[in-house]
């Protein structure tokens, strides 16, 4: 049963831990300077459709260009993204995944990013990182194209 207090109350959250480096949110989580600072976050791996800068300059922005839509692939700025990620994360640096509200956009990449590293299924990487950000709900889209992603694949990019 999905627990809908608690997917409005990872909503309405700017940003959650995935793990140790690497955490996800909304586009708000980018305008909250004292949030970014307080959880020690240097880089940013920026998932819209319009860049838009950091108040911070020591924050890195990493932006890709990226709609909510069903009809945009992911495949093919899967490799970019979790080697970005997972450069940071090997580098024991903070990481910020975001999109606009932290749920489609964000939620795809990170998701790849578990298949990837820890060797799961889609439906399993998705369930351990909504465990963690509830409202993760990648669009129909991108969960089509991860489900027919083999995680063994993805784990290559880490090489």
């Amino acid at each position: 049963m999905v627990d809908q207090y608690r997917i409005g109350r990872a909503f309405h959250t700017k940003i959650h831990q995935i793990n140790d480096y690497l955490f996800i949110g909304s586009r708000s989580a980018l305008d909250d300077a004292q949030l970014l600072q307080s959880l020690n976050i240097k880089k940013v791996l920026q998932l819209l459709d319009f860049e838009i800068p950091a108040d911070d300059p020591s924050i890195e922005i990493h932006y890709i260009h990226l709609e909510d839509n069903p009809d945009s692939s992911i495949i093919e700025i899967l490799p970019d993204c979790i080697k970005y990620i997972h450069d940071a994360v090997m580098s024991q640096t903070q990481i910020l995944v975001h999109c606009n509200a932290g749920v489609s956009r964000s939620g795809a990449i990170v998701t790849a990013y578990i298949m990837a590293s820890q060797l799961l299924s889609f439906d399993k990487a998705l369930e351990y990182v909504q465990e963690k950000r509830a409202c993760v709900d990648p669009n129909e889209g991108f969960t089509a194209q991860l489900r027919n992603c083999d995680p063994r694949d993805l784990a290559l990019i880490l090489l």
